[in-house]
């Protein structure tokens, strides 16, 4: 069984308001995202982790849209990685891979989903696009540019063999650690290989006020 995690548990510190139910045509953001899992044949159940007010709003949305394939609506925790954990500790006894993506990330295509979920039986896999732009690293006063060639852009899902990824998470969660994504448990608790499938640039991550007006533009193409 192939589980998603979708977490939709912020506050939009950034946004200044919950963007995941921000409207678009007069549908939510999160309803494309979940929309996207849902008709996907590899996808078998679903996992919306939201804010605990926000459930009632969540259940309501997922009854309007028809979403058949969300199982359950559960509490986040304060940080990002509570929040996935609780996503595990909610998946099906028979989950053998799960994802997890970001609900505001409404654009993620069929071809990520399926390369995800095929490489995620064997191995952490993550998807993601090369940058375009110098990246500089700044330390102080000193500024360093790094290679373009060895580095990515992460995107969501990331993907996962089930059993395997939870006793990386239960045991970050033990030690009281945290990460800026899903893939750098796996890294720090295994320390190995992590498989990359070509992201895409329209899978973007709605963060500030303006990337709304280019989501607008996008949802034309996907």
């Amino acid at each position: 069984m192939v589980s998603v995690i979708i977490v939709a548990a912020g506050i939009g510190q950034r946004f200044r308001e919950k963007k995941q139910f921000v409207k678009i045509e007069l549908k939510p953001l999160i309803a494309y995202t979940v929309d996207r899992f849902n008709k996907n044949k590899n996808i078998d159940e679903i996992i919306v982790v939201i804010g605990e007010r926000d459930k009632t709003v969540m259940q309501q949305i997922i009854e309007k849209y028809d979403f058949n394939k969300v199982r359950k609506i559960i509490s986040g925790g304060k940080r990002r990685i509570d929040s996935v954990y609780q996503g595990i500790k909610a998946c099906s006894k028979d989950t053998s891979v799960c994802l997890v993506h970001d609900g505001v990330r409404p654009n993620v295509s069929e071809r990520i989903i399926n390369e995800i979920v095929k490489k995620a039986q064997r191995n952490a896999v993550i998807c993601g696009i090369k940058p375009r732009d110098t990246v500089k690293m700044v330390e102080g006063s000193k500024m360093h540019t790094l290679n373009r060639k060895s580095l990515i852009l992460s995107q969501t899902p990331q993907g996962f063999p089930f059993k395997l990824f939870s006793a990386a998470i239960k045991r970050a969660i033990e030690q009281d650690k945290d990460f800026t994504d899903d893939a750098a448990i796996w890294e720090w608790f295994y320390n190995g290989e992590i498989d990359i499938v070509e992201g895409d640039r329209m899978n973007i991550k709605i963060t500030y006020k303006e990337d709304m007006e280019l989501e607008k533009c996008l949802l034309k193409l996907v």
